[in-house]
């Protein structure tokens, strides 16, 4: 098995369980024993029943006297049966109890089913788990056999009980049978021990009632908002904005709580940030609706993260995208470009673009600002430009590279023989429009 380490067999860790002392701070405890047929099942040429039994007598001889200490034993009467679940001893001081409980162990007759879950169930609402503390410790050598879950079981008892744990000892079990019942300890805050041989099996019980009272977790200190100014440009070192280009900025938590509350945004410029606001530590999206002097509407989504710590915290954002431009020009032409002032306007070099401002779905402007490029160049597109037209006049190839602010890949395009206008529609892309 590698599910669990293997549990040691050396007297000196038994030697070593304060089993008196640590069992005063637990009165409430109910072994749950497997009687189910497969405990007749060998180990090292002995019946595992019959380690059941030297095991209890070994650790329970050690519990202090006025310990409270129960035997609930299923499947050990009839075969077949999912109701054969037996309260043998009921809770009472050990000085009673373990002389009944080693009496009631040594009569047993392994032969039924395994109904581990609802004994579990049964044991725990015995000793009132909803209403004072309750440990339950399950030793069994086969999993669930009646449909219950011992998962859901042990979520069950946890939220309901006032400090209820149950530790299980798997004597025998395969890797697969380990973590099919291994969950009702997880679930509860107890232990799940392996145990493969009598050694094993005896130093697993003495573990489960050595074992103290997990202490409660301390509360985590309560998160403390932070100042933060957000600075918004269109360019990397370029003035920040003010907030009056925005018709809405907002910050909304990636794991869906509400958005931040107030954000007092700047109007005037100069100004030294685009907005302030009071922030928990966390994952943000920062939502930008933008309106240009064309009655334009933008929609900007960028990713802001709040450290935790102490002090004012500032977040600079570039909002512009930015395009790539490469030139592929055939072989042997020349690539110098020319810029001459001419009779009807500018005569512009190999390739040339006009930057336009479109609204939905109008016809292009008459009017629109011309920049030519090189081989290759890296320009600014500014928030309001919705559409670009390229246009060549020898280029075999335009190859456009869009890089958005927030987002981790470029978006790429390819104008194929632009002799005349070509057009890149910026609208919907990535950054720009959303």
């Amino acid at each position: 098995m590698h599910f669990i380490p293997r549990l040691a067999a050396a007297a000196a860790l038994l030697a070593g369980l304060s089993l008196p002392t640590l069992a005063q701070e637990r009165p409430n405890l109910m072994i749950v024993l497997d009687g189910s047929g497969s405990m007749w099942g060998q180990v090292d040429g002995r019946p595992k029943i019959d380690l059941a039994r030297e095991a209890l007598s070994s650790v329970l001889s050690e519990v202090s006297a006025g310990m409270e200490i129960g035997l609930m034993v299923y499947g050990h009467r009839v075969r077949g049966q999912c109701s054969d679940i037996e309260m043998l001893v009921p809770m009472a001081p050990a000085a009673q109890s373990v002389p009944a409980i080693l009496g009631a162990a040594g009569r047993l007759n392994p032969r039924g089913m395994t109904p581990l879950t609802e004994s579990v169930m049964q044991a725990a609402q015995a000793m009132g788990f909803t209403e004072q503390a309750a440990t339950v410790v399950l030793l069994t050598d086969g999993i669930e056999t009646c449909a219950g879950d011992p998962c859901a079981l042990g979520r069950m008892l946890a939220q309901q009980g006032i400090d209820f744990r149950a530790h299980v000892v798997g004597f025998d079990l395969a890797d697969d049978e380990a973590r099919q019942v291994s969950c009702l300890a997880q679930e509860t805050g107890g232990l799940f021990l392996a145990a493969e041989d009598a050694a094993g099996l005896q130093s697993a019980l003495a573990q489960t009632l050595a074992v103290e009272p997990a202490p409660m977790p301390e509360p985590e200190p309560a998160a403390v908002p932070r100042r933060v100014d957000l600075l918004l440009r269109d360019v990397a070192g370029e003035p920040v904005l003010t907030g009056r280009p925005f018709r809405s900025v907002g910050l909304h938590p990636v794991d869906g709580g509400a958005p931040a509350g107030r954000i007092d945004l700047a109007l005037n410029a100069p100004t030294e940030r685009t907005a302030r606001v009071d922030l928990l530590p966390g994952q943000y999206t920062l939502r930008l609706v933008r309106e240009t002097q064309g009655r334009q509407t933008i929609r900007i989504a960028l990713p802001v993260e709040v450290p935790a710590g102490e002090g004012p915290h500032t977040v600079d954002l570039v909002i512009a995208a930015r395009l790539v431009v490469n030139a592929i020009w055939p072989d042997g032409l020349s690539v110098g470009m020319e810029w001459q002032q001419g009779a009807q306007g500018p005569i512009f070099g190999p390739t040339w673009a006009e930057t336009c401002l479109r609204t939905g779905d109008a016809d292009w402007p008459h009017a629109c600002q011309a920049q030519d490029w090189d081989v290759t160049d890296d320009i600014i597109i500014d928030p309001v430009v919705t559409r670009m037209r390229i246009e060549s006049a020898t280029a075999e190839r335009v190859d456009l590279l869009l890089l958005t602010p927030g987002e981790p890949a470029p978006e790429r395009f390819v104008l194929h023989a632009c002799h005349g206008p070509g057009g890149v529609d910026l609208q919907g892309i990535r950054g720009l429009g959303r």
